[in-house]
């Protein structure tokens, strides 16, 4: 007999009972990170595989996480120096991907009390992650 399967948008496939393990796990510290969405053989994050109805259930949280963390990106980067924001510009290093900026460029936590997702700060420091 064969396990259910889901397939990421890399077109690897996982078993369903470990992509939901996986979600279950979560993020590996504090810091809201996002790489256990991805797929486990090559990390590629591609669109969500969250879309799989196998994993609706278990992946509500993360998809509501991943958009509190989204808008809270893009709200980053609109208060950020002139310099920052040209990376995400056309020909800038980002050119159209504010969202991939804004997540290796500062880290993203939720709210142990009020569980709203806050930035903790520029990556680049070191102590954020």
């Amino acid at each position: 007999q064969r396990s259910p399967a889901v397939q990421y948008s890399c077109g690897h496939r996982c078993h369903a009972k470990c992509a939901r393990e996986s979600l279950s796990r979560g993020c590996p510290g504090p810091e809201l990170t996002f790489s256990h969405l991805g797929c486990p053989l090559c990390g590629a994050a591609g669109e969500l595989p969250l879309q799989n109805p196998a994993l609706a259930a278990a992946a509500e949280r993360w998809v509501a996480l991943w958009e509190a963390t989204r808008r809270c990106g893009r709200a980053q980067l609109r208060a950020a120096p002139a310099e920052e924001r040209a990376k995400v510009e056309p020909g800038g290093e980002y050119d159209g991907r504010p969202v991939e900026y804004a997540l290796a460029t500062y880290t993203f936590f939720e709210c142990a009390e009020c569980a709203d997702i806050f930035c903790g700060g520029a990556r680049r420091c070191g102590v954020g992650g």
